[in-house]
């Protein structure tokens, strides 16, 4: 199934107000930082408390509770067409902040439970056979299933190593070096395309292009699996696909084309997200 770009677009705000809570409480903004007139500098304890405030406001109204398999509504109120329960990419987002959460001063250590919780419900996404990968929706029986879309695969990758930095669990490690042979299926090696290289979007033979965010997001995850096991092919994967969305998509520096279709055009959007 197709996922809309629209919610791919906006699930993320959601939890927008928890970047920065790592932060130690007495941190603020440098005294010569120059503000605007009449402006204060935002202090660390305020970003905690905002980030505290919005993830309550996640888990009153869109966490399903354990009895749901810990799993989350796509929506709040939920809205004619919904599934039963959110798409990955979304659950994605719920364990990413709780992961943030834990690395608020002083009350960091009471999300612990909850980040752990996320990363066992994220398993059911998971579905194996001759593709296996994350789903972008539950497979049987909670669900109908769905493509695998390797940028989810990155970044759930991405967000496992994140919560196996944070508690040393090395079942996370594991998980996340399994993601790179799915996300490695992604790579387009027809020499016979203009700009050779780079990785499809989603799996399916309806695939028509290969995207920026899919190849740079797995290149930042096979190099951060070599920072943690010195493999060299995690390397070798790191620099090729990097190769690739340097050489190919960028379009000025730090700015970089959405994709390049198969025959040979490419969609020069400047989405964020690149």
């Amino acid at each position: 199934m197709l996922r809309s770009l629209l919610v791919r677009a906006t699930t993320p705000v959601i939890c927008a107000g928890l970047l920065w809570t790592a932060a130690p409480a007495h941190a603020q903004s440098p005294a010569h930082t120059q503000h605007p007139a009449g402006a204060r500098p935002v202090t660390s304890a305020t970003w905690a408390e905002r980030a505290t405030d919005t993830y309550r406001v996640l888990q009153q109204h869109l966490y399903e509770g354990p009895d749901r398999h810990g799993l989350y509504l796509e929506h709040t109120p939920r809205q004619a067409g919904d599934p039963e329960h959110s798409f990955l990419w979304p659950f994605r987002e719920a364990a990413q902040a709780a992961v943030d959460m834990q690395a608020l001063p002083r009350t960091g250590p009471s999300y612990r439970r909850d980040a752990a919780e996320r990363f066992d419900t994220a398993e059911l996404y998971f579905t194996g056979g001759d593709r296996p990968g994350y789903a972008s929706y539950l497979p049987a029986p909670l669900g109908t299933g769905g493509d695998i879309y390797y940028d989810d695969n990155a970044v759930v990758a991405l967000s496992q190593l994140d919560q196996y930095e944070a508690t040393g669990d090395a079942r996370l490690l594991e998980r996340a070096e399994q993601v790179v042979p799915v996300v490695s299926r992604a790579w387009d090696d027809d020499a016979t395309k203009a700009c050779p290289g780079g990785m499809d979007w989603y799996d399916s033979p309806d695939n028509t292009f290969r995207a920026t965010n899919v190849t740079a997001l797995s290149a930042q995850l096979a190099a951060r699996l070599y920072e943690h096991t010195r493999d060299r092919d995690y390397l070798a994967k790191a620099e090729q696909w990097y190769g690739w969305v340097y050489s190919c998509m960028r379009a000025a520096p730090g700015l970089y084309n959405n994709d390049r279709n198969h025959d040979g055009s490419t969609n020069e959007t400047l989405w964020t997200y690149n």
